[in-house]
């Protein structure tokens, strides 16, 4: 295994995965039936003599998946097949029943995930369908049972995900940004009375990792502006409309609180407001890698999806300080003599070639002191968190 230092962040010409969803679950009041062409058992739609167990099929909204239809299979009979929006309601016999979603052919690869539920003549019993991410496969979720994603409703969160980090998979980018973005690092980036803010709000399990959840609000910009929110991981952009309120908080498609599920340790969160001649930026890293001793203290960020990239930054020394950096993996060392900048920091790319795996050692040392942080790499470093 075989490690780099890059000196050049902006000559690496990074690349990211990253992708935003909007997750909006439905209710039989804004949903749409099953249309009777695919109910293929229709004397389940309807209360009989030994079908006294209410069970209702609620299937997302949104862009995930909604070129696939699926077939939902009831102690392996096909029942009834379902769209995005769509919901079904079922009278079957309590007990024990077995519940299949089958995807068979479309756009969609072939995949099938079952569901073993227990039945009574009490409450109705709903099933939410749903797709958390782009690229992930489709599942079933009870509504309000112990650890079932908390989205029930007609939709109050937009979801912000980092696809790729967790499962490798890659979606597609968008439209890069009509101006530079700016790293962190580059001084002043936001335009002169302008900010962006991200408020941790609340965290909690989710089908993929912990979901964190943020406020993010914005100065500078008139109430009731449209804006564009960018989303930029490595070199890839997502682009979404977005509206500054009145009190400054910042909504997309209607919701006021963004969140994001799948993140991997030192993966971060980048955006970028803009409205006319304004733009503000915001970062966060919902599970910094991080290390300190004494005055001086380390952090790492992974930049690409493949777990081979990553970014140091060093702090504490003091300006123009020289400082001896370190990257290490196994018997593979290289050392460099850098000046810290202006604000006693030292930032710097380490590359791993590809099939590198295992842990690997940064290391800082100058005058004011010395400090190490250890990081995992390649499929170490993408498990979600």
């Amino acid at each position: 295994m075989k490690s780099s230092l890059v000196t050049a962040v902006m000559a690496l010409g990074m690349a990211g995965c990253s992708w935003l969803t909007d997750i909006r679950p439905i209710t039989k009041e804004v949903g749409k039936p099953v249309p009777s062409a695919r109910l293929y058992r229709p004397e389940l739609a309807a209360p009989s003599p030994g079908h006294t167990a209410m069970v209702s099929f609620l299937r997302d909204a949104g862009f995930p998946g909604s070129g696939c239809t699926h077939k939902i299979l009831v102690d392996g009979d096909a029942v009834f097949a379902i769209r995005s929006s769509e919901y079904q309601t079922l009278y079957l016999e309590p007990g024990k029943h077995v519940f299949t979603l089958l995807i068979e052919q479309g756009v969609c690869p072939e995949y099938s995930t079952t569901y073993n539920a227990i039945l009574s003549e009490g409450p109705e019993q709903s099933y939410r369908i749903f797709q958390p991410r782009v690229v992930a496969f489709p599942r079933f979720a009870r509504v309000g049972a112990p650890g079932a994603p908390p989205f029930e409703g007609t939709g109050t969160r937009t979801a912000l995900m980092f696809l790729g980090m967790a499962d490798g998979s890659v979606p597609h980018s968008s439209t890069k940004p009509p101006f530079e973005w700016k790293f962190a690092w580059e001084g002043e980036r936001s335009t002169p009375g302008a900010s962006l803010t991200l408020k941790e709000t609340n965290r909690y399990p989710g089908s993929k990792g912990t979901c964190v959840e943020y406020e993010l609000r914005a100065l500078g910009f008139s109430p009731g502006e449209s804006a564009t929110l960018w989303w930029r991981l490595g070199t890839t952009y997502t682009q979404l409309p977005a509206l500054v309120a009145d009190d400054g908080i910042v909504s997309i498609h209607g919701t006021r609180i963004i969140g994001t599920e799948g993140n991997v340790p030192g993966g971060p969160l980048d955006l970028a407001l803009t409205s006319g001649a304004n733009r503000a930026y915001a970062s966060a890293i919902p599970f910094p890698i991080e290390a300190k001793a004494g005055p001086c203290w380390a952090s790492v960020e992974v930049v690409t999806e493949s777990g081979r990239l990553f970014l140091v930054t060093f702090g504490g020394f003091r300006p123009g300080e020289k400082v001896q950096i370190m990257s290490r993996i196994g018997d593979q060392r290289l050392d460099h003599t850098v000046d810290a900048s202006s604000d006693g920091k030292v930032r710097f790319p380490v590359r791993f070639e590809q099939g590198s795996a295992g842990t690997a050692t940064a290391r800082a040392i100058g005058d004011s002191g010395a400090v190490s942080i250890q990081y995992s790499i390649g499929m170490g470093a993408l498990a979600a968190q």
